[in-house]
């Protein structure tokens, strides 16, 4: 006769056990610590980027469906890549971009294959470079882009703040401000409320950096910067 304890742990095995599947079955990669799937990212953005930046912008699509083979094949390096083990908690989420990048690579194929019309070219061309985007995106991890924040604040707020450089603090704002909404994108894409938050307001504080720049007001520009610094270690520093 089966005991109550036995039941209860043969029901918790069978649901770590359907848990892994599933995460077997949303992850698309194998994990491995290695730069096999930079450098595929890499090789794909390198035949997308001369196609972009060239006969794309002319408006000539014939060689993007020259190129269709060799993206073909990018996608597959892409695919056999190891994710480093330090995303495996995101490879979900992860895998779920990269299938999107994936299927428009397909469909990109089948275009130039049949006789798809440019606009029809251009369209699925355009799908796959918002795709790759967002699976570069997916592969951010919240405290890297954090720490990437902080490489510009820090000089900022330990060397041109006490030295009332304002010219060195205006130069740093476009970079604080790309780095900082990338981050709320990123935070947005996690659904983390808190994170979201802090870094909207870390956010808001750079834009009234902004402003005093723009009005070219050096006390306003330090001020502002304080506020910064502040927005900054609520990010970084949460208090409990």
């Amino acid at each position: 006769m089966v005991t109550k304890m036995k039941k209860t742990l043969l029901a918790t095995i069978l649901m770590l056990t359907a848990a892994i599947a599933l995460h077997a079955e949303d992850c698309l990669f194998s994990l491995g610590d290695d730069e096999s799937l930079d450098k595929a990212l890499e090789a794909f953005h390198g035949i997308m980027a001369e196609l972009v930046h060239g006969p794309v912008q002319e408006g000539n699509f014939q060689p993007v469906r020259e190129q269709v083979g060799a993206l073909v094949s990018a996608k597959a390096a892409i695919m056999s890549a190891n994710l480093p083990t330090k995303f495996e908690k995101h490879c979900a989420d992860i895998s779920a971009s990269a299938k999107t990048l994936f299927d428009s690579v397909d469909t990109l194929q089948q275009l130039a294959e049949n006789n798809g019309s440019d606009e029809e070219i251009k369209a699925a061309f355009s799908k796959m470079h918002v795709s790759y985007r967002a699976l570069r995106q997916a592969l951010i991890l919240p405290e890297e882009m954090i720490e990437a924040i902080h490489e510009i604040l820090q000089p900022l707020w330990h060397e041109a703040y006490p030295a009332k450089d304002v010219e060195a603090i205006k130069a740093g704002v476009p970079k604080l401000k790309v780095r900082t909404k990338l981050l709320v994108s990123v935070a947005g894409r996690l659904e983390d409320a808190v994170l979201t938050d802090a870094a909207t307001k870390l956010l808001e504080s750079i834009s009234t950096l902004e402003e005093a720049v723009a009005a070219d007001d050096g006390t306003a520009i330090l001020a502002a910067l304080e506020l910064v610094h502040e927005a900054y270690h609520q990010l970084a520093e949460p208090e409990e």
